[in-house]
Parts: structure tokens; sequence; C-alpha cells
């Protein structure tokens, strides 16, 4: 069982942005949970298509005023809890997630992709932008396109949302339910 969770896990995050062994060079947000305006509770369905690859696991998303936890799971162990107060984020990893995966990638995606854009822009460094209407946002670096996020309603964590970071090659496809509290 240690070998296929390791596997697993190995292949779901190869296909993330530090296995491409390219710099780190798409802004790190770090926005604040309030910032996002109101809480949420969700559950996640989390697939991740690289190149000739494909992948499932299942997280928890939890925000509110002070804090953001995820929860993610592969083959039914927890692999990896991230905490942040807005301040700073802590990791608590399974041994057999690969150094590679970076919390802080993680969390830039999803606040890309549910921050609302008003809370997003302040923080884009000089040459970034970000357009954003009800069904697409799209980041962009002097003028090229970095990442593209659709959806499938509003608000976006209702429906379907499907990132596409074409810096790095690879699509996280993201399927939300709100959890019963």
């Amino acid at each position: 069982m240690r070998i296929t969770l390791a596997a697993a896990t190995f292949t779901i995050t190869c296909l993330l942005p530090a296995c491409k062994q390219v710099p780190q060079i798409i802004p790190r947000l770090q926005l604040s949970p309030a910032s996002l305006g109101q809480p949420l509770s969700l559950q996640q369905q989390i697939e991740v298509t690289g190149t000739n690859q494909h992948h499932s696991l299942n997280a928890v998303l939890e925000v509110d005023t002070q804090h953001l936890t995820i929860v993610g799971m592969a083959l039914g162990q927890r692999v990896l809890t991230l905490r942040f107060d807005g301040q700073q984020l802590q990791e608590q990893r399974h041994p057999l997630l690969p150094a590679q995966v970076q919390g802080s990638e993680i969390l830039n995606d999803l606040q890309l992709a549910l921050w609302p854009a008003d809370a997003i822009r302040p923080h884009l460094p000089s040459g970034w932008h970000l357009d954003d209407s009800t069904s697409q946002r799209v980041l962009y670096q002097d003028n090229q396109r970095i990442t593209e996020i659709n959806y499938t309603a509003q608000p976006a964590w209702l429906g379907l949302i499907e990132i596409r970071n074409l810096r790095y090659e690879y699509r996280l496809t993201i399927r939300s339910a709100p959890m019963d509290n």
C-alpha cells in the first residue's frame, strides 16, 4: 500500500509546476482568508491532467474570516493539510508526499480561481494583469496568457472550475459541493 500511495501521489504532483524544474515566476498571492468575502465549506474532487497523464484526488476546503484549511486525500489517506491565516502557511505532509509538492502553489491556484478579482489585482506585480468575467478569468504577464480559468456557474464554487496553466502545461478540473454543517 505504501508503494501504491507513493506512486499515486508522485504522479499526481509531478504534473504540478514544481516538477517542471522551471523557476517559479507566477506571482505569489497569499491573500487573507477574509478577502474572499464569505465563509466556504466545500468537498472537492480535483482532476489533474498533464501530458499523457490524468489523476484525481479528493479535498476538503474550509475558509472563514481568520483561516483557510485544505485537506487533501489520495487512496483514502490524508496526504496534505494546509492551514493559512493570511500571514503564515503551515503544512502537514504525509511522509511519502514528494518534496516537490508545494503548499504555496496549491494556495496560489485556489486563490487565483476563487478570490474576487478586485482582491487579487493589487497583489500582482508590474507587467501582470487579470481579466475577469462571469465565465472566465485570464492571468497575463506582458499580454501573454499564463493561466486561464473557466467557470460553469456563479458563484464559481458551485460549478465546475477548469484551471489551465499554460506556462507549466497542466490542467486542474475542480468539482465542488457544499458541505452540510
